[in-house]
């Protein structure tokens, strides 16, 4: 998602004014973005790279960020919104992050911030079923992505 983000910037650099501004995604690109070097490396014309240039040191990597982030961008698309705010893909993502950083044990702090009443320690169960869900769940957010950047940006395509 991040790199969607990037070329929407790229096209659009006048989407960086909402999300540098907006309450909810200004506090995720916090310091520096431009110095005097990167402006002359690029000959001082950034419109092309408004994306590369903010995101260069900005890694946007949590569902949280792209939910804040996709809601400044596609206000009124109430869809990708309400995609973007199902339970079941945050808990998706937390397992994900489960099993990619802890080998799929289960610890206190994925207890903390999930439904999941899973004992600690144990490992978590995955079936089949649940794999076709979230399957299901990821093409559901990705169609209303697709959605509302074709409904958004229809000049860019």
């Amino acid at each position: 998602m991040s790199e969607i983000l990037r070329l929407l910037l790229n096209a659009k650099p006048t989407l960086a004014v909402r999300l540098l501004s907006d309450q909810s995604t200004k506090k995720y690109f916090t310091g520096r973005i431009l110095s005097i070097d990167v402006l002359a490396m690029r000959e001082f014309n950034i419109a092309c790279s408004m994306g590369d240039l903010i995101l260069e040191h900005h890694h946007l990597d949590s569902l949280a960020v792209f939910k804040d982030v996709f809601n400044v961008i596609f206000p009124n698309h109430s869809d990708l919104r309400s995609q973007l705010a199902n339970p079941e893909l945050w808990m998706l993502w937390k397992r994900r992050h489960l099993i990619v950083h802890k080998r799929g044990i289960v610890d206190a702090s994925y207890l903390s911030t999930t439904s999941d009443t899973a004992e600690i320690g144990s490992r978590l169960k995955i079936t089949g079923d649940y794999i076709h869900r979230c399957l299901a769940l990821v093409r559901d957010v990705a169609a209303q992505l697709t959605l509302a950047l074709k409904e958004g940006f229809a000049d860019l395509i």
